[in-house]
């Protein structure tokens, strides 16, 4: 995220947002990668939730990821791990939801490739990232990485140690996998996600605010 960038607006072409406030551009190419780059910016002096819309035309690729292979975003000037996932709307167009902005912020996202399973860097031991985002209103991403096919559970529990919801309980290939959690019907507060996979066990913690 890089609130110093400067906008030549002539080199992009804009996407629609759900707030006055926030501007949106798509440039077809990022000089030093080649792939295309979108602009995200807060103009306004308020925090600001929204969505952005773009038309698939603009962007030339689909920005959520599969299961296997495909594209997701991250931010170029951030953490590299922490991906914005989109999704279809239309025949024609592609959103980000729920994108939160602060005041002057502008926010440079990047296309990452996702390589195929015999392209995929497959790690020694079970690895389980932070949620994205966090904290997270309503739904949230969770990603993690199995170092060889296996039965592979993924658990959201509350403070008290009550079992709130069964994301995924089923084999997996080895490789990087996402989940999406959605907490529309939780309160606000902290929560765990637990990963078992095999005779390994990882936890992380989340924090919903409504």
């Amino acid at each position: 995220r890089n609130t110093s960038r400067s906008l030549q607006t002539g080199e992009y072409e804009a996407g629609i947002t759900s707030s006055d406030q926030v501007f949106a551009f798509s440039r077809f190419v990022e000089p030093t990668t080649g792939n295309p780059v979108v602009i995200i910016a807060n103009l306004g002096d308020q925090e600001v939730t929204t969505n952005v819309e773009f038309s698939k035309r603009m962007v030339s690729r689909p920005w959520f990821q599969t299961q296997e292979d495909g594209y997701s975003l991250y931010d170029v000037f951030g953490d590299p791990n922490a991906f914005i996932l989109g999704r279809e709307t239309g025949a024609d167009t592609w959103m980000i939801e729920n994108l939160t902005l602060e005041p002057g912020e502008v926010l440079t996202l990047g296309f990452n490739v996702l390589l195929s399973n015999e392209e995929k860097a497959i790690p020694a031991s079970l690895e389980l990232a932070q949620n994205y985002p966090n904290p997270f209103n309503p739904s949230t991403t969770i990603s993690f990485t199995l170092p060889q096919a296996t039965q592979a559970t993924l658990s959201v529990y509350d403070v008290t140690g009550r079992l709130v919801e069964v994301l995924i309980n089923e084999h997996r290939s080895s490789g990087q996998h996402r989940v999406t959690f959605d907490a529309s019907r939780l309160a606000s507060g902290m929560y765990f996600y637990r990963l078992e996979a095999g005779e390994q066990v990882k936890t992380q913690k989340m924090m919903l605010i409504k």
